[in-house]
């Protein structure tokens, strides 16, 4: 079975595994998958150099909602990615727009659907976690280190 194959069969799988999956797209060229999971949007791209699938999501607090200043949360995005081995690998990027986005990759081989939506799962509750950390406290729109020990807290850190 080719690699697109088996993430083809796991995608179709994935859908009935979870109420929480409300759309699952995939693009002309079937290397991209979308999938709408908690009200999160993630592109799974297969890349075949690697065989590996990566799970991309945006982490963003909704419009219009104060944020921390971006050197304050560069700092901890370099402090997180350094600690890549605790996390299961889940690290943190800005895309070309400067929007901050949660990255995880995971082999191809052996893919299932229980195995994406455990990475959905994960990367979901990282999201809700970072999305309140970068959130500027209205009461001290001073305070840079509002949340921040939010972060290291093994319970989040651990994939």
């Amino acid at each position: 079975m080719t690699n697109i194959l088996n993430i083809e069969t796991a995608m179709a799988e994935l859908g009935p595994l979870s109420e929480h999956i409300d759309l699952i797209t995939k693009d002309a060229e079937a290397t991209r998958w979308y999938v709408s999971y908690q009200g999160q949007h993630f592109c799974l791209q297969y890349q075949a150099s690697s065989e590996r699938l990566y799970f991309i999501n945006e982490v963003a607090p909704e419009e219009g909602v104060a944020v921390l200043d971006a050197s304050v949360v560069n700092q901890w995005l370099l402090n997180y990615n350094a600690l890549w081995e605790l996390t299961g690998g889940l690290r943190f990027a800005r895309n070309e727009d400067d929007q901050l986005q949660q990255i995880m990759d995971i082999a191809v081989e052996g893919l299932s659907a229980h195995t994406i939506l455990s990475v959905l799962n994960d990367m979901s509750e990282k999201n809700r976690v970072w999305v309140n950390c970068l959130i500027q406290p209205e009461s001290s729109r001073s305070d840079k280190n509002h949340h921040s020990n939010d972060l290291f807290n093994p319970q989040h850190i651990i994939a």
